[in-house]
């Protein structure tokens, strides 16, 4: 199941459905242009966590409005960091997704 995470123009809030052992979580920036013209949407990013937690590989699988959040939430992500994976005590990378939902607060 992926991370959802809803977030808020002034106070983000992160509600993660499944945190996948995420131990840095750094939220996106509302794109000043989109919160002045009150543009709500989201983003579907697929992504790689490697053997050492770091976060490579991004790709926007999907965004509405396109194009409008795609920087913010690529960026935010990159810098997210996971606790590895093991697999037969080995530490192992791993696809995972989440979906950025950005939603003005009023």
């Amino acid at each position: 199941e992926p991370d959802v995470a809803d977030i808020g123009a002034i106070a983000a809030s992160m509600r993660p459905a499944d945190s996948l052992g995420r131990i840095v979580a750094t939220d996106p920036v509302y794109p000043v242009s989109a919160r002045q013209n009150r543009v709500e949407g989201w983003v579907e990013l697929m992504f790689t966590i490697t053997e050492t937690g770091t976060v490579r590989d991004i790709e926007v699988v999907d965004s509405e409005p396109q194009g409008v959040f795609d920087s913010a939430a690529t960026q935010a992500v990159s810098s997210w960091r996971y606790q590895p994976r093991l697999a037969n005590g080995q530490p192992v990378a791993r696809r995972s997704s989440v979906t950025l939902r950005f939603s003005l607060d009023d």
